[in-house]
């Protein structure tokens, strides 16, 4: 079977009783058939409960990624944990103990995955008893899509002098050299973190949904049967700490790795050249294929063979409050029964989207008064006035932060991946909005003189008021012809996402890094293994996909 090499770091889904999803649905609670040895190396041993999250994390995306089998993707699921044990003996053998503060980096993610189990239970709840959290845990759940926060920059680069070698006093131009940066010095925590129950702004809800999660962990495995609840809680918390450990010690092998390598250029360059050239031959004869990608994911596409086909927007939306969504769908079902003619329903909308307002936010808090989307774009319009192209896009993303309800928008500024693409032929299908689309093609001006510029007025679509920013067409800086001239100073010099602090050079760097490392894991790996007597027990999983 071939090798599918994987980052190796499992995804552990609390509390689940359902394994094998997506391909073949096993419901077991029992506690020695989870603890069934499938597979040993040495003193490593991989449990049927190792193998079912192993699948549940990875394995099952090669029955639709790679198109296997469910027997090959259970085997391959398997080697791949092998291969994940003996990486995590050696990073343990180099790394040593986890310190203080690197066990509560792992605690947090415990605890946060805990809390994220009872919070299904506390939504439970309040569904089936019809209860309304206030006003301000709603806002505190806000703040976690709204914040968006600046690209840190990996590599920095220093200017030096270069002087004549027939006169050593005589600079004749200049040289720069590349570092990467050094990590943080954090200060050495002393004490673990202990665990802290998030509230929900309902006296008691928290404790039930606690106590709901306790009850259902005690039924997913028999030998917590006879157990405290707080005996529950300490065994569960421990059984997930020890799978996130082994992540942790995963990364810092990693991490590790990549901050003693040498930074190449010429890779660097190259993996861009590369992808240029890749995006120019892939679309140029399949301009459908281009379409799609551009509309999905338009920071793979890094060369437009089209030309200006696309306008790259960013908006702000404040979006219709929960009351006000139940009266939309109530005149869109009326529309639909014919209670209401379009007309009507056009009027009716009207009336409803002038009551949309909103609240400054600050710290992820509103504060201040109620404004509409005409009063933000107002204020807005006032603040890009005098402002720089890029100074105008940073205070857009600032205006972000302080009103826009789309978290869609927020992670991909987060995640440096891509404002929207607009199709400008209107002969491709919208995959936004109609009226957003529309919107954002009136703002293409052929000499570019609406770039970076706010269209006009809001605009109202089903999900509420839309204040939109062009960031004018995406386009070509070099063209196939001249690939060749780019230069490692135009990669760090240029923004992979402008606004986000991120230069087109970290994100080559970054595909370098996984190459690399992937290599370098695999050669590592590889050696692992030589010489080991695997035994696998496949009567154990067999059951699994057959």
């Amino acid at each position: 079977m071939k090798k599918i090499l994987t980052a190796l770091l499992l995804v552990l889904i609390v509390g689940c009783n359902i394994f094998l999803s997506a391909c073949s649905l096993i419901t077991i609670n029992n506690t020695k058939y989870l603890a069934q040895t499938v597979a040993k190396v040495d003193d490593i041993t991989i449990s049927m409960e190792d193998l079912i999250l192993g699948y549940n994390s990875f394995g099952y995306s090669y029955i639709e990624t790679y198109g296997q089998t469910p027997e090959e993707a259970v085997k391959q699921t398997l080697e791949d944990l092998i291969d994940r044990e003996l990486l995590i003996k050696k990073a343990k053998t180099e790394i040593g103990n986890l310190t203080i503060t690197q066990q509560n980096e792992v605690w947090t993610e415990v605890y946060a995955a805990i809390n994220e189990q009872i919070k299904e239970y506390a939504e439970e709840i309040i569904k089936n008893e019809e209860l309304t959290l206030p006003k301000e845990e709603l806002q505190e759940e806000d703040a976690v899509v709204t914040e968006t926060s600046e690209y840190e920059k990996k590599v920095y680069r220093v200017k030096h002098e270069k002087y004549d070698p027939l006169d050593e006093t005589k600079v004749i131009g200049y040289y720069y050299t590349y570092h990467r940066e050094e990590p943080e010095a954090k200060q050495e925590e002393t004490t673990l973190k202990e665990f802290v129950l998030d509230e929900y702004g309902i006296e008691g809800l928290a404790e039930r949904a606690y106590a709901k999660y306790i009850n259902a962990t005690k039924k997913s495995r028999d030998n917590y049967k006879n157990l405290t609840t707080d005996e529950v809680f300490e065994e569960e918390k421990t059984r997930i700490y020890k799978i996130y450990e082994k992540n942790k010690y995963l990364t810092i092998f990693q991490e590790r790795y990549e901050q003693n390598m040498e930074i190449d250029l010429n890779a660097v360059l190259e993996k861009y050249k590369e992808l240029v050239r890749s995006s120019a031959f892939s679309y140029t004869l399949n301009e459908s294929g281009y379409n799609t990608k551009m509309q999905s994911t338009s920071n793979e596409v890094y060369y437009q063979p089209f030309g200006e086909k696309y306008i790259e927007v960013a908006h702000i939306l404040i979006k219709y409050s929960e009351e006000q969504e139940k009266e939309l769908a109530k005149l869109k079902t009326d529309l639909a029964q014919g209670y209401i003619d379009i007309e009507e329903y056009n009027q009716q909308v009207k009336i409803l989207a002038s009551s949309i307002t909103t609240k400054e936010r600050i710290d992820g808090v509103e504060q201040g008064e109620e404004k509409s989307a005409f009063d933000v774009l107002d204020e807005l319009n006032l603040a890009l006035q005098g402002k720089t192209n890029n100074e105008k896009l940073r205070t857009f993303i600032e205006y972000i932060n302080k009103y826009n309800d789309d978290e869609g928008m927020v992670n991909a500024i987060n995640s440096q991946t891509q404002y929207y693409a607009v199709n400008l032929d209107t002969s491709v299908t919208d995959t936004m909005v109609k009226e957003f689309a529309d919107a954002s093609r009136a703002m293409y001006a052929e000499d570019g003189s609406k770039d970076y510029s706010l269209y006009f007025e809001p605009v109202l679509t089903e999900y509420g008021y839309h204040i939109i920013f062009s960031l004018g067409t995406i386009k070509n800086d070099y063209n196939i012809q001249n690939i060749n001239n780019i230069t490692v100073s135009y990669l760090y010099e240029t923004e992979a996402m402008e606004g986000t602090n991120k230069s087109l050079f970290d994100k080559m760097l970054e595909l370098v890094d996984k190459s690399t490392y992937s290599e370098y894991q695999t050669s590592v790996i590889s050696g692992l293994r030589t010489g080991k007597t695997i035994t696998y027990f496949e009567s154990a999983y067999k059951n699994l996909y057959a």
